[in-house]
């Protein structure tokens, strides 16, 4: 789970990583560069894998077969909010 959660977060361009790369390049010196470079990748892959076991352990307390939540159609739900995400970003870049 987690190894996919990574591979859909790797293939999103990522704004503020081309800002950490350009404050990195701007400073003048190549080891702060590689300093800022290696604690924003630091942090991304930290917030990702919290992501992942969080998502773990709240599917382990869901999956139980007297649950309610279980019969639900979760890949429609999260195809549904992933859409509308999209949708959210886009007008929101058509609009301003």
């Amino acid at each position: 789970m987690s190894a996919l959660l990574n591979a859909a977060f790797g293939l999103m361009p990522c704004p503020s990583a081309m800002a950490a790369y350009f404050s990195g390049l701007s400073s003048g010196s190549r080891v702060t560069s590689y300093i800022v470079i290696g604690l924003f990748t630091a942090g991304i892959a930290t917030s990702l894998t919290l992501v992942g076991m969080v998502i773990q352990v709240f599917e382990i307390r869901f999956n139980n077969t007297e649950s309610r939540l279980i019969r639900l159609p979760w890949n429609y739900i999260r195809a549904g909010l992933i859409t509308a995400i999209g949708l959210f970003c886009l007008a929101n870049v058509a609009f301003s």
